[in-house]
C-alpha cells in the first residue's frame, strides 16, 4: 500500500488568538482489491448463461472502477453496478462472442489497481459428424451360372473394389458382401451384377445407418412386404 500526500491550502475564519486548533485531514489509501477463498480468476459457462464478476475493494476516496474488455467493447447484454466497495459485471444471455478477458481498473488520487478476469462460453453444440459405429454386416446371394459368371458389385450405382473395409467372397456360387465398420456415408444400396455369355442377372440389398443403429433390407424382404 502507498499513500500520496498533496500540498493544499485552506482558510480558517473566526478563530482565537492563542488558542490551538486540530483540524483533520483524511488520508489518502490507493485501492486495493479483496479476493475471497471463492474467488475465481477464470469463469465457464454454457451458451445463454449468465456470467457475475463481482470484485469487492476499498480506497480513500472511493475509487472510480471501469470495466473493460480486451480487444473490444463490453456487449449490449453487460451490465455494471458499482458501489464505494465493489463492482460487478454481469453479461446475460452469454454466446461464444462474450468470451474473452476482462479488466476492472480502480482509480482514485492515491493510485490505481487493476485485476484481469476470463470469460469462457462453451458454444452451444451443432450436428454431429460422421458417427462410426463400429459394427459389421453383409449381404449373402446365390448365383447359378453356366458358363461362370463374372461378378461385380456395387454401390448406389458406382462400381466398388474390394478393401480393407469391403470384402467380397465367392464360394461355390455363394456370393457375398461385408461392409466393415458400418458409418453413416456406407448407406445406400449394394448391388451385385452377374454377367456371362448367356446374359446379365443382378439383385441387391439396402443398407440403412442412422441414428446409431443401422438395419438391411434384401430384394426379396422389399418385395414381400408391397
Amino acid at each position: 500500500m502507498t499513500s500520496k500526500c498533496e500540498a493544499c491550502s485552506f482558510n480558517a475564519t473566526k478563530l482565537i488568538k492563542g488558542n490551538e486548533y486540530q483540524f483533520p485531514v483524511d488520508r489518502l489509501t490507493s485501492p486495493e482489491i479483496t479476493l475471497d477463498a471463492d474467488f475465481k480468476q477464470t469463469h465457464v459457462v454454457k451458451n445463454g448463461a449468465t456470467v457475475t464478476l463481482h470484485i469487492a475493494f476499498c480506497g480513500k476516496p472511493a475509487p472510480l472502477a471501469t470495466w473493460t474488455k480486451a480487444g473490444g467493447e463490453l456487449g449490449v447484454m453487460a451490465d455494471v453496478n458499482t458501489t464505494d466497495t465493489y463492482s460487478t459485471l454481469t453479461i446475460e444471455s452469454c454466446t461464444r462472442y462474450d468470451s474473452g478477458k476482462y479488466t476492472l481498473l480502480l482509480e482514485n488520487n492515491g493510485g490505481r489497481k487493476s485485476i484481469t478476469l476470463t470469460v469462457k462460453v462453451l458454444d452451444t453444440p451443432g450436428p454431429p459428424g460422421a458417427i462410426s459405429f463400429k459394427d459389421n454386416t453383409k449381404f449373402t446371394l446365390n448365383v447359378q451360372a453356366k458358363p461362370v459368371a463374372e461378378i461385380q458389385w456395387f454401390h448406389n450405382g458406382q462400381l466398388i473394389q474390394e478393401s480393407e473395409k469391403l470384402r467380397f467372397t465367392n464360394m461355390s456360387g455363394v456370393l457375398s458382401i461385408q461392409i466393415r465398420d458400418c458409418q453413416a456415408e456406407d448407406s445406400g444400396t449394394y448391388r451385385a451384377v452377374c454377367s456371362n455369355s448367356k446374359g446379365e442377372a443382378s439383385d441387391y440389398g439396402i443398407l440403412d445407418v442412422s441414428g446409431g443403429e443401422f438395419s438391411t433390407y434384401t430384394s426379396r424382404r422389399i418385395n414381400e412386404s408391397k
